[in-house]
């Protein structure tokens, strides 16, 4: 104690404050103070600095199973615990866990809140963590608003998301443009509607044209079985064909998207899906990162025919062209946002009229 009380905790802040009373109280229970104990806790919990307390990993626990969010936590201590007062006297408590092999965080982590009510503790909740590598959350609040009723059919979707995939893209991106970081709503979309077909198809552009999307892209295998054989190459899964890899290796629309041009979405060719079609020759949906300060890429129509053009215009004028597209030429405005796209969707031509 004597060492503690060199320290003035109303002259520190943020959370050293709250960290070096819950200190004093725990020395003084462990000294058999009790009386003075229970009154240095109770100074804790009537602090209105509002900081997050700290606490010891012996104060709670891992064992919580937050399904589906993440498996049953596998950890030796409890890194961060915390406890916080807010101004109408609730008590929340935070803790993170999940499967940790190596002793650190990675992408199968989350925190686990709980709240202190009406004299009793409340069932936890779990909040899911960036993935290790990754800018964005995989769980955010814009992709809340896109209700279910958005979602691609089931067995349309190619398989599981693979984070490690995502994490290679935006890193491949991030390096020269740091801007172009993956939309969260996008990623956390992905996660249950991976490469999939939406219920809902037909969206209108800025201009008033009329396209309908026919399939989202995807990031790569591993894909559900059975293989599904292209048309194109026997013995190559299609799928592979419908991925953002695949569809930025092709000639006209690598050098027709340009640096800030991301494919999101294959379109219909009048009646045709695209699923029929040589992906090479397909207009697509697009994310737009032209703009290096915006918070979202905002999505637009790409038009395969158009786009090949500018091309050859731009290298006609003297090159320099993987910046300097004039997307006016080519693209069409759709949305401001991935969130925006997709809750625009409809599931009848008519309902765009």
């Amino acid at each position: 104690m004597k060492v503690l009380n060199l320290v003035d905790p109303e002259k520190l802040g943020g959370s050293r404050r709250g960290s070096m009373q819950l200190s004093r109280s725990q020395t003084l229970e462990a000294a058999g103070r009790q009386t003075d104990a229970l009154k240095a806790y109770r100074d804790v919990l009537r602090s209105r600095s509002g900081c997050i307390v700290a606490c010891s990993s012996g104060m709670m626990t891992a064992e919580y199973t937050p399904q589906p969010v993440s498996p049953r936590a596998i950890r030796d201590t409890i890194p961060f615990p915390a406890i916080e007062r807010a101004a109408n006297g609730r008590l929340w408590a935070t803790w993170y866990a999940g499967p940790s092999p190596r002793g650190v965080e990675s992408s199968r982590s989350y925190v686990g809140v709980l709240k202190h009510w009406q004299s009793q503790w409340h069932t936890p909740t779990a909040r899911a963590t960036p993935p290790v590598g990754l800018s964005t959350t995989l769980i955010g609040s814009k992709y809340m608003k896109i209700g279910s009723e958005f979602d691609c059919s089931p067995e349309s979707v190619v398989g599981e998301l693979s984070l490690k995939a995502l994490e290679r893209v935006e890193k491949s991106r991030t390096c020269d443009y740091p801007h172009m970081k993956l939309d969260s709503s996008y990623i956390a979309y992905c996660k249950r509607n991976h490469g999939g077909i939406p219920k809902k198809q037909w969206f209108k552009a800025s201009s008033g044209r009329i396209e309908r999307l026919g399939r989202l892209v995807n990031f790569g295998g591993p894909y559900r079985a059975p293989l599904q054989e292209s048309w194109e190459a026997p013995e190559t899964d299609i799928r592979e064909c419908w991925s953002q890899g695949y569809l930025e290796s092709m000639a006209n629309i690598s050098g027709g998207c340009g640096a800030f041009l991301v494919p999101l979405g294959l379109l219909y060719a009048g009646p045709h899906h695209p699923d029929e079609m040589q992906v090479n020759d397909a207009d697509l949906v697009c994310f737009d990162y032209s703009d290096r300060k915006a918070k979202s890429p905002r999505v637009v129509f790409w038009s395969n025919e158009d786009a090949v053009g500018e091309l050859i215009d731009c290298q006609a004028r003297g090159g320099g062209c993987w910046e300097k597209l004039d997307h006016s030429k080519f693209t069409d405005i759709i949305a401001k946002d991935f969130v925006e796209f997709m809750t625009s969707l409809r599931a009848d031509r008519s309902e765009l009229k």
